[in-house]
């Protein structure tokens, strides 16, 4: 599915470079991420948004009042979540924090069909489109806080296979985005992924959503 999607998006592309007014652009931004309904290893708490990054470029293919935008980004994923646990001292509990986080970074393509709407200062866009990505690094780690004088970290890096200790490579979803694209190229974005992917081997559903906070420019 990964190399026929890529087949498409690349043919497809290659076509209206030759028959359409191109623009090619740079953005970078924040990603709010987390993984939901389970994320694995957050000892049972509630998922919270993990902030990371992504950067990458994309291009503007323009039909009149839409644009068939296909990119290619490094986009970071993952998980924060606390729990209180208790050490024992003296017979006696002690509470203390302990953060757990899932990091994974990803080569992303997404192909998103965009309408656009002049306005003063530019032009407005809104749309949505599939994505598929693949993972190249990721790890866990947990925070013990105690106090000041106890800290602990541990980290692990996360293997990618089909095993049930291990995450799968591949995701893919959709995104919905929306922003503003200046009259100097200038642009100021939003955007929301859902994962349709599960992306754990290990029976539960965890799959990734990321809110982006994206600043880009368009040559």
């Amino acid at each position: 599915m990964k190399k026929i999607f890529l087949v498409i998006t690349i043919l497809f592309t290659a076509h209206c470079l030759f028959a359409q007014n191109v623009k090619f652009g740079i953005q970078g931004g924040m990603n709010m991420a987390s993984i939901g309904p389970n994320a694995p290893q957050n000892g049972g708490a509630k998922s919270q948004a993990y902030a990371t990054f992504q950067f990458g470029g994309v291009l503007d293919i323009a039909f009149k009042d839409f644009t068939l935008q296909p990119g290619i980004l490094l986009t970071g994923k993952g998980n924060h979540s606390t729990t209180t646990e208790n050490f024992v001292s003296n017979g006696a509990p002690v509470p203390y924090t302990m953060t757990h986080l899932t990091n994974v970074s990803y080569i992303e393509v997404p192909v998103n069909f965009l309408y656009t709407h002049a306005v003063k200062p530019g032009k407005f866009y809104a749309g949505a489109g599939p994505y598929i990505a693949h993972a190249v690094w990721g790890s866990f780690s947990q925070k013990s806080d105690l106090n000041t004088y106890y800290k602990n970290v541990k980290m692990t890096d996360i293997t990618f296979g089909s095993g049930t200790d291990q995450f799968n490579a591949t995701d893919f979803g959709a995104n919905v985005l929306a922003g503003l694209e200046l009259n100097n190229g200038l642009t100021l974005g939003l955007n929301y992924g859902l994962g349709f992917s599960n992306i754990t081997n290990d029976g539960t559903s965890a799959k990734n959503r990321v809110f982006s906070v994206v600043v880009g420019y368009k040559f």
